[in-house]
């Protein structure tokens, strides 16, 4: 099954590692350092223009060169509407 983050943006949910609310996740400098890392890389998705509320973990394999990365996709979709969404499959 897939999980629409918006804006025609769908991925597997065997993929993802976990849905997580923005504002309360990025009080504390770990999740921050993380989430500037990830896009510093090119790992971070924004799937809308719209701001963004959560942000997802996916693991995706990259066809080059068949590394496992983590992806990070922001979206203005609620966590909580999108755990829902999860829980439907």
């Amino acid at each position: 099954m897939f999980l629409h983050l918006g804006s025609n943006v769908s991925i597997p949910t065997k993929n993802i590692l976990g849905v997580f609310d923005l504002e309360l996740t990025t009080t504390t400098g770990t999740t921050r350092e993380v989430l500037k890392k990830a896009e510093n890389e090119g790992r971070v998705v924004n799937v809308s223009e719209d701001m963004p509320t959560s942000f997802v973990v996916v693991r995706e394999i990259l066809s080059e060169t068949g590394e496992e990365v983590n992806f990070i996709y922001l979206t203005p979709i609620s966590a909580s509407t999108l755990r829902k969404r999860v829980m439907l499959y």
